[in-house]
């Protein structure tokens, strides 16, 4: 029974033919990177990989100067501080980055003169909080957002920096005048 078997059962479909063959290939997406050894691209439009990597993006961090405590594992930097990451900048004038373990960030303040840069959108305060987990920033100290020409204001305003997403307490929308009126 079991020769029967094998012996009708039927062909494996055969592999697709392949358009594009890389032996190293890398895509940047969203701010994610992913690199892979070997990427095939078959002519159906389908793909497949080997040795896949994902990766966020890195944080760069440029101040006037800076200082490290190992033991307490914290970074000062102060003086025009600028972080990038992805699309995302914070400008301040101190920040204080403390570390979960040696490579990994577990929260940060910023202090002095705040401002976040996200494409069009830019939110501005005196203090700002980040949990890295979750990419939480908040943001206290006369805080404000603005974008396309509305501006949000508020006594705290929470923002998740991989999500298009605020909270607001205590707030105040000033909505640009061309949004609300009548279309011709």
């Amino acid at each position: 029974m079991i020769v029967w078997m094998l012996a009708c059962a039927a062909e494996p479909a055969p592999e697709p033919e392949a358009l594009l063959v890389a032996e190293q290939a890398t895509v940047s997406l969203d701010g994610i990177t992913i690199s892979a050894r070997q990427a095939i691209v078959d002519d159906d439009g389908t793909g497949r990989a080997q040795t896949v990597q994902a990766a966020a993006p890195p944080l760069n961090i440029i101040a006037d100067s800076a200082s490290w405590s190992f033991s307490e594992r914290t970074a000062r930097f102060e003086g025009n501080v600028v972080a990038t990451r992805a699309d995302v900048t914070l400008q301040c004038a101190l920040l204080t980055v403390d570390f979960q373990r040696p490579d990994r960030i577990e929260h940060a303040r910023a202090s002095g003169g705040v401002q976040v840069t996200q494409g069009e959108r830019t939110a501005s305060s005196q203090q700002a909080e980040l949990t890295a987990e979750d990419g939480m920033l908040v943001m206290t100290g006369e805080p404000f957002i603005t974008d396309a020409g509305n501006k949000l204001t508020g006594e705290r305003i929470t923002l998740w920096l991989d999500q298009e997403r605020v909270e607001c307490q205590a707030c105040t929308l000033v909505v640009d005048g061309a949004a609300i009126a009548p279309q011709r």
